[in-house]
């Protein structure tokens, strides 16, 4: 429960966990990056200032009461693999409003942008931390196969000759995962450190070092353009 007792200062709650901070004319978002590891609070929660819904971009005020809710919990987890298990409770919970606000804003075409899917995610919750990258692809793979079902003829095949959208959308993770790892490692090291986090995607395993830095050219180097192509 909040109080405001200390004058100037915003109220930050999350499950047990709260601290009172001079936070007022941060945003939101900025609040959940700082002190994400500080009060636990998880990637996929919302964040409510004295009751309502608001979004991380809301400029947060003197004696505001922020609380971050994650509307799914972990009772029966330990029965299913951890992302998969993931996949599911939030697709139970968000799947009405991703439909909403993205596949009928981009008028059905999430499997063709990965992009958008990921700009989503960022926009609801933050920049998408490494741990939670497979999750995000793995609801991708999920969303699109429901809408096909739901929608038949919605998810169109890649044209001849074109990469997939799977080898899209981990070419695009590739290329991320680099950028935050440059230039301080090698091309060598990022490759060995993103295998290792995706080691059971067949698309990453397939990676070499000079496609890693391909891909990174293309969206952050000096081959940049305009829209990702993988």
């Amino acid at each position: 429960m909040c109080n405001r007792r200390v004058k100037g200062f915003v109220q930050i709650a999350c499950g047990i966990a709260d601290l009172q901070g001079p936070f007022g004319g941060f945003e939101v978002g900025e609040v959940k990056a700082a002190l994400r590891t500080a009060l636990n609070i998880p990637y996929f929660s919302d964040p409510y200032v004295n009751g309502r819904l608001v979004a991380l971009s809301y400029t947060l005020v003197t004696d505001d009461c922020l609380q971050f809710i994650k509307c799914f919990g972990s009772k029966g987890a330990k029965d299913y693999p951890a992302t998969t298990f993931q996949v599911q409770a939030f697709l139970k919970s968000y799947a009405d409003d991703l439909r909403r606000e993205l596949i009928e804003a981009v008028d059905g075409a999430i499997d063709a942008k990965f992009g958008d899917l990921k700009e989503w995610f960022e926009t609801r919750f933050g920049e998408i931390p490494d741990d939670i990258m497979p999750i995000v692809v793995a609801i991708s793979k999920r969303l699109t196969k429901s809408e096909a079902e739901v929608r038949p003829g919605l998810v169109a095949p890649a044209p001849p000759g074109k990469p997939g959208v799977r080898k899209r959308a981990m070419t695009q993770i590739a290329a991320d995962f680099a950028n935050k790892r440059r230039p301080q490692k090698s091309w060598k090291d990022i490759l060995a450190e993103l295998k290792r986090n995706y080691s059971s995607d067949p698309v990453i395993q397939e990676m070499t070092p000079e496609k890693v830095r391909g891909a990174w050219r293309r969206t952050y180097g000096d081959k940049r353009k305009s829209g990702f192509q993988g």
